[in-house]
C-alpha cells in the first residue's frame, strides 16, 4: 500500500473525486471553492484522491467546510492528518479564527481544542455564507478554535 499524500491545491482546485467523497458520505458541496479564497487540501494514495478538507477564508477567519476520507481508508489517520494539515494551511494563511458547524461530533472537535461559541457571536462574514445560511441546519453546533491571538 502506497504512502498517503497531503498536498494543497491553490485556487479552489478540487478535484471530481474529492467532491465524490463528499457528496458519498453526504456533506454539502454546495459553494464550495467559490470566492472565498478556499484553502483546499488533498489526500493522496498511489495517486487516487482518498480524501480532502476545505477551509473557506472569510477576512481573518475561517470556516472548516469538510474533511471526508474514502471509506475504505478510514480509522487509518488519515481525518486526522489532513485535520491538522487544513488548521497548518489555515494559520500559515493569516487564519486567526476558524469555525466549524456539526451535528454529533460536539465532543470529538472539543477534544482537538475547538469550543462551542453561540451562532450570533460567528463574525458577520461567515454568517452570510452559503454553508451557515442555506446548507447547514440552524440548530447545528457552531464551535471555534483560536489559531493565532
Amino acid at each position: 500500500m502506497a504512502d498517503v499524500m497531503i498536498e494543497e491545491r491553490h485556487g479552489g482546485d478540487l478535484p471530481r473525486a474529492a467532491t465524490t467523497l463528499l457528496d458519498s458520505a453526504g456533506l454539502p458541496t454546495g459553494g464550495l471553492g467559490g470566492d472565498t479564497a478556499p484553502i483546499t487540501l488533498v489526500a493522496a494514495e498511489g495517486g487516487h484522491v482518498v480524501g480532502a478538507a476545505v477551509v473557506e477564508r472569510y477576512a481573518d477567519d475561517g470556516l472548516l467546510r469538510s474533511v471526508v476520507v474514502a471509506s475504505p481508508q478510514r480509522d487509518g489517520g488519515i481525518g486526522q492528518r489532513l485535520f491538522a494539515a487544513a488548521e497548518a494551511a489555515a494559520a500559515n494563511a493569516g487564519v486567526r479564527s476558524l469555525y466549524l458547524l456539526t451535528e454529533g461530533a460536539i465532543g470529538f472537535f472539543a477534544g482537538l481544542g475547538y469550543r462551542g461559541v453561540d451562532r450570533r457571536a460567528v463574525p458577520g462574514l461567515l454568517q452570510k455564507s452559503e454553508e451557515f445560511a442555506v446548507l447547514c441546519p440552524i440548530d447545528a453546533a457552531v464551535m471555534m478554535k483560536q489559531l493565532h491571538d
